[in-house]
């Protein structure tokens, strides 16, 4: 019986974060015609929600990009390669760097199957680099040279892919690296939050950084990504923030703040149910056999944890109790 049939058995849901998973770039069109594409003249910064990252010469942002794909840049417009995109994640809980790399050397051995690895400079990154991938492949009697990196900065895995004739990729493998070296996260509130800094914490509320939005593509808020990490002194300082935000949106409408309690209300209301589930894991374990603890693990990391390390597990059992108490105020 899977993870999920054995929880639904004895009455216990299993409750996901709508995580958004990456999407591998497939072959991509030219804009569309009467939607100009955005030329990148010099080296432009472009901002994305998630990241920044600089442009060198002679690519043009194309408007049309495939999903999954968050910047998509060409040499001309009017040609689908070569192409360098840009996407990132969220990332979920780490996984081993040679799966990494076998999921995308499966994908590319889709489309080329007479693919074969050849020599990767190392680029520096503002991060960790988890996959360097250089390869030649086939297509329609065209030889291509593939190029892909992973790299995670903060919170946030960065996909970047480029495909070139193999007799033009020595013009755009420079370019290519130099994207890659210049990508940075903007998910800096859940890295000060991770980190506990709390002089960029402060510096991103100053900001006015919005609280209440999930910040994509994770789908969950700031205060419930602390709240679930165990994160007590950053849990009390955004409660903190999101009094005097709720307070000034008040008063600069002269009525109060929508909502004021949906984020805490939300964030309580998820939490009871995990710590329910982690104490109920937390009898069961040791009677578990070892797949079905890898299959929890997978598909509730965060609930897993808290079931096998009783400091994090105490942490948010006290983290759960501040939000009730919060609530009740607000209900008085």
């Amino acid at each position: 019986m899977n993870t999920k049939k054995l929880l639904q058995t004895i009455g216990i849901t299993l409750i996901t974060l709508n995580v958004s998973q990456h999407t591998w770039a497939q072959q991509p069109q030219p804009a569309k015609e009467g939607k100009e594409p955005e030329s990148t003249q010099g080296t432009k910064l472009i901002e994305g929600k998630g990241f920044r990252v600089n442009i060198p010469d002679g690519w043009v942002r194309q408007s049309s990009e495939g999903k999954g794909i968050d910047l998509l840049f060409t040499k001309d417009k009017d040609k689908s390669v070569p192409f360098i995109t840009v996407s990132y994640n969220l990332y979920v809980p780490p996984t081993e760097k040679v799966a990494y790399e076998k999921e995308i050397e499966d994908f590319y051995k889709n489309s080329f199957p007479d693919m074969t690895h050849l020599s990767a400079s190392k680029p520096k990154v503002n991060g960790t680099l988890l996959v360097n991938l250089c390869c030649s492949g086939t297509n329609d009697g065209k030889t291509y040279t593939l190029r892909y990196y992973r790299v995670r900065s903060g919170r946030t895995d960065f996909f970047v892919q480029s495909r070139a004739l193999a007799t033009e990729w020595p013009s755009v493998e420079k370019d290519c690296e130099q994207i890659v070296e210049s990508i940075e996260a903007k998910d800096s509130i859940f890295v000060a939050v991770m980190n506990s800094n709390t002089a960029d914490f402060t510096k991103w509320i100053k900001q006015g950084v919005d609280l209440s939005e999930p910040y994509k593509p994770g789908g969950m808020t700031v205060l419930y990504y602390a709240a679930n990490n165990g994160k007590e002194d950053m849990v009390k300082l955004l409660l903190k923030a999101v009094t005097k935000s709720n307070s000034q949106s008040g008063k600069a409408s002269g009525a109060p703040a929508s909502n004021p309690t949906s984020m805490e209300d939300n964030t309580y209301s998820i939490m009871k149910l995990n710590l329910q589930q982690a104490e109920w894991l937390r009898d069961r374990l040791s009677d578990m056999p070892a797949d079905t603890k890898e299959e929890m693990m997978k598909n509730m990391p965060d609930i897993y944890r808290q079931a096998v390390d009783k400091e994090l597990f105490d942490r948010c059992q006290r983290i759960q109790k501040l939000l009730q108490d919060r609530l009740s105020e607000k209900q008085k």
